[in-house]
């Protein structure tokens, strides 16, 4: 809606039906509005008012039969978005040889449904995620396991049991990647890395 009293625009999605956004993500050239219940695709087109040109944003459903349960879950994998819902990890991107630019969601672990299947609601809602080295790692604070996706393997490894409350990845000066992930135990920072022979100093 066009609302130059408040600056510009801004996009209400079913702002009555107990749905709340829980994190927008850009996707090329779109944005993705990820909410507990549904997805949305956001467009934006532009719209002429005399001699102003107002960006107008619109939203369309890509799937009203899930949602986003933890917004830290959200990471880009390749060349899709992976995240979490309460049935499981779930993938939205592009349908694949199809010449129309038509977003889809498929489900990533129906292999290990019983596993998040056994979690609670609570756990599911802290879940944290981080894409490291071709693997979509997915942790779970306070549960002490993490449940990895390998990409070029197509394939879930897990549970590994290491604890974290924050993820990221950090460049040095020389360009140089780590993957970090935060204690939810102590204030201490571990990078994941092959290069280690142990775990923490220990096998």
């Amino acid at each position: 809606r066009t609302d130059v009293a408040s600056g510009g625009n801004y996009l209400r999605i079913e702002p009555d039906a107990g749905d709340p956004v829980v994190r927008v993500k850009g996707f090329g050239s779109r944005l993705i509005a990820f909410k507990e219940k549904s997805l949305w695709d956001i467009n934006l087109s532009q719209i002429t008012v005399g001699n102003f040109v107002i960006t107008q944003p619109s939203a369309t459903p890509i799937t009203m039969a899930h949602g986003c349960i933890a917004p830290s879950s959200i990471q880009a994998v390749e060349k899709d978005i992976f995240y979490l819902t309460r049935k499981g990890v779930y993938a939205v991107g592009y349908e694949p040889n199809i010449l129309a630019d038509i977003l889809r969601t498929n489900e990533v672990s129906a292999s290990i449904r019983p596993y998040f299947e056994s979690l609670s609601i609570d756990e599911l809602r802290k879940a944290i995620a981080i894409y490291a080295g071709f693997k979509y790692i997915l942790i779970f604070p306070g549960r002490n396991e993490a449940m990895v996706y390998d990409r070029e393997r197509t394939c879930w490894i897990g549970p590994w049991t290491f604890d974290a409350n924050s993820a990221t990845i950090y460049y040095d000066d020389s360009g140089n990647e780590s993957y970090l992930v935060g204690s939810s135990s102590e204030p201490v920072v571990y990078e994941l890395s092959q290069a280690y022979p142990t775990d923490n100093g220990s096998a």
